[in-house]
């Protein structure tokens, strides 16, 4: 019975709770105390929707599939392929520093749970920049090599970032130009023929 004064806490609470602190701090913060205690719950209210902290972590791990699909949905109402991937790179390239959640999975690869929604998250990302590429177009595997590299230097940032900050810019104005850099990469590679 719920506490009087309390909301009862379904199983999107913890997934989504798990999720921000996943988003925080990956995968290990993932915690069922620790959950419990920022929603003020207990554990057995946790075991109600869960049978255990797998269960939690692939509802997590969805819950980050579903936001990719969110970001890619609201970056393909552009018209403009070349504006599309110039914004999908915006919001990627500037949250560069804070996606510590992203190299925490990369080094899990091995996990089957966390290596089935790595591999879908990725193949969804790199399909959506090679539709964009093609579009602008280029050739089919032409499109899907530049995706590819896109995607690789990427992940390289973020890597970077991780491991070695201090080859990274230290400060926000350097960061946006590194960032504006980067994009402007697009510019070099595909520049608009109009």
């Amino acid at each position: 019975m719920a506490q009087e004064g309390k909301a009862k806490l379904g199983r999107d609470d913890w997934a989504r709770t798990g999720f921000e602190m996943f988003g925080e701090s990956g995968v290990d913060a993932v915690v069922i105390e620790r959950i419990a205690v920022r929603l003020g719950a207990t554990k057995g209210s946790f075991y109600w929707h869960f049978r255990n902290r797998g269960e939690l972590l692939a509802a997590v791990l969805d819950l980050w599939l579903i936001e990719t699909e969110e970001i890619i949905d609201g970056v393909a109402r552009i018209d403009d392929p070349r504006a599309q991937l110039r914004a999908l790179f915006e919001r990627a390239f500037a949250n560069v520093s804070q996606d510590r959640s992203e190299v925490d999975l990369l080094h899990r690869a091995d996990d089957p749970v966390v290596a089935e929604v790595l591999e879908k998250v990725s193949a969804r990302r790199v399909a959506f920049m090679a539709e964009a590429f093609a579009a602008t177009g280029l050739p089919e595997r032409t499109a899907r090599d530049r995706a590819t590299q896109m995607y690789a230097m990427w992940l390289g940032l973020i890597r970077l970032q991780a491991s070695l900050p201090s080859l990274m810019p230290s400060t926000p104005d350097e960061h946006r130009r590194l960032m504006r850099s980067t994009i402007g990469l697009l510019d070099d590679l595909f520049p608009d023929p109009r």
